[in-house]
């Protein structure tokens, strides 16, 4: 959902960046989403184009989309990004190539309500153009034949928009047509958008290793932290409030009076 969120915010900005109102704030913010967001991270336009719902068309549009928001051209990001999906799937193939079976490529035929975030992405007028970024082009030059990645790119879209849509349950469930395709959509969705788990172990193990306890080694760390996680898990504390008494000054304060209304009637 990276890109989706990268999108919205995108546009929000573009969107507000000539109120006369809001320039001042909007500007500024939008300079920092720029340095930050303009090159975007090849994992996550990876995760992107194997959500079965997006593929290289959904990138294509989304691209398209950010391009007049940012008024930045992404047609060479696009090209590496395809050049760079077919290199790390010859890596997969190489290694799991022999475990594939020999069975015919299918697609999945799921229908669903269609929502505003991909109404956005494939509703534009970017839409029509979106037959010219399917992955065919990109799989000369990667192998003899037709290769996994290249069907299911030349496939089409699964139009399941739900937001209870599970991907890698699609993709368990299609690991027999995608065999190779399959583990390597698993090991990339796999991957956390966000380092705030890796944050919050680093912040734990601190907690341990101080002044007092400093000749510990690596394994008993290892239990230490792994018992206090057991021992939150299980009083489901991981995201209790350390300090609650800036708990309390915040408990009040609404950005909307009605709503705190509402919920203190609740």
């Amino acid at each position: 959902m990276v890109i989706h969120h990268i999108l919205e915010f995108a546009s929000h900005l573009h969107e507000h960046e000539h109120d006369t109102n809001l320039s001042d704030v909007v500007v500024p913010m939008k300079a920092k989403f720029m340095k930050y967001w303009k090159s975007i991270p090849m994992l996550y336009s990876f995760a992107f184009v194997l959500d079965p719902r997006a593929k290289m068309r959904g990138l294509y549009n989304v691209l398209e989309l950010l391009s007049q928001s940012n008024n930045y051209n992404y047609s060479t990001y696009f090209a590496d990004v395809k050049t760079e999906l077919y290199k790390l799937y010859a890596k997969y193939e190489t290694k799991f190539g022999a475990a594939r079976p020999s069975r015919t490529t299918h697609q999945s035929g799921m229908t669903g309500k269609r929502k505003q975030a991909w109404g956005k992405i494939f509703g534009g007028t970017s839409a029509s153009r979106s037959s010219t970024a399917s992955g065919s082009s990109g799989s000369s030059g990667h192998g003899v034949g037709i290769c996994e990645l290249t069907v299911y790119l030349d496939s089409d879209n699964v139009a399941a928009y739900e937001d209870d849509f599970d991907i890698l349950n699609w993709w368990h469930e299609h690991k027999l047509t995608y065999p190779i395709l399959s583990i390597m959509a698993r090991d990339i969705m796999s991957v956390p958008a966000s380092t705030t788990s890796s944050e919050s172990t680093f912040s734990l193990s601190g907690r341990i290793l101080e002044d007092r306890r400093r000749r510990l080694n690596s394994e008993t760390v290892e239990m230490l932290v792994c018992i206090k996680d057991w021992e939150l898990g299980q009083q489901r504390a991981q995201h209790a409030v350390v300090d609650n008494e800036l708990e309390e000054s915040f408990k009040d304060l609404w950005l909307d009076e009605a709503a705190g209304a509402t919920d203190s009637l609740a």
